[in-house]
């Protein structure tokens, strides 16, 4: 073999086989797995969601159409009722135990909530990529583990989120199974209650009995927890659908992200590991990208233009 053979051209040379490319690619790849990875997770829940909501103005609407007689009948039961044992309470015995009454429908809501939609507004930003709150740009992204421990607090913050908003939707798809289960429930009550008015006859236990008469009457006043009108049951449960959907596609982004810096902060640590385990190899890899080549090449580059 020549030595024309042996020598590599210097105008042939590459000095761009930086592999941390390819690790920039793999990594981006298990950001994209990971994104796609979510998104299923989010479907197995979706997909269901989308086809109860399609039917929901119906099914709820066939829920308080049922419910319509047992409501009726409840109220006009507790008529019945209040007229037959009013004459037999006092009517600072009444005042008081309406204050109580009060005070303690105040003290459910602030434990519980006050009926109506059980979702407000929600807000995720599916392009946060670690850095400050108020500001997205190059200077606001935070390197390293301190980048990945921000995007993992937000994902956990917007996975409770959603939780709650997808927690919401179905409680409000079991409304419609809960509603008439409920009229029928009251009805019977305020039944019970007009039997142990009758059973009463010496109104020695009027103060409890007008107690559960108060509380039926507040069951009654709630029996739509919320919602008078269909259409705003409906819209409450589209802000629970949209809030869920949101939320998972904010989480599987952010998560993908996640991942891809994850990946990154790896490989960069493996780069480190080597250049520590094997430094004589390093430093001459980095001696070849600086020096010239021999004087030899250029003159077998010379004879081969002049050959």
């Amino acid at each position: 073999m020549t030595s024309l053979e042996q020598t590599e051209p210097a105008s042939q040379r590459c000095d761009d086989c930086e592999t941390g490319e390819i690790d920039d690619l793999a990594c981006a790849a298990k950001g994209i797995q990971k994104q796609s990875e979510v998104t299923n997770e989010s479907l197995v829940q979706l997909e269901p969601f989308k086809t109860q909501f399609e039917t929901a103005r119906t099914d709820y609407t066939g829920a308080r159409d049922t419910a319509q007689a047992d409501i009726l009948a409840a109220w006009a039961l507790l008529d019945t009722i209040r007229k037959q044992l009013r004459c037999h309470v006092e009517e600072e015995t009444r005042e008081h135990l309406w204050q109580a009454l009060r005070k303690v429908i105040h003290d459910i809501h602030e434990c519980a909530g006050e009926p109506g939609c059980c979702v407000g507004e929600c807000h995720f930003d599916p392009g946060y990529t670690g850095g400050d709150d108020d500001d997205h740009g190059p200077d606001s992204v935070a390197a390293g583990a301190e980048q990945i421990a921000r995007l993992a607090g937000r994902i956990e913050r917007y996975r409770k989120d959603t939780k709650k908003a997808s927690d919401c939707f179905a409680a409000l798809i079991k409304e419609q199974a809960d509603l008439p289960a409920r009229a029928t429930q009251y009805k019977a009550d305020l039944d019970q209650l007009e039997a142990d008015v009758a059973a009463d006859v010496k109104h020695q236990d009027v103060v409890r009995l007008w107690a559960r008469l108060l509380v039926a009457k507040y069951h009654l006043d709630n029996i739509w927890k919320g919602f008078p009108t269909v259409n705003s049951y409906v819209d409450c449960l589209c802000r629970a659908l949209v809030c869920t959907l949101r939320g998972w596609e904010a989480i599987a982004r952010l998560e993908g992200t996640k991942a891809a810096l994850e990946c990154r902060e790896d490989a960069e640590a493996t780069a480190c590991l080597h250049k520590q385990t094997d430094t004589v190899a390093e430093v001459l890899s980095e001696y070849d990208k600086l020096c010239p080549p021999p004087r030899g090449a250029e003159e077998a580059e010379s004879r081969a233009e002049n050959w």
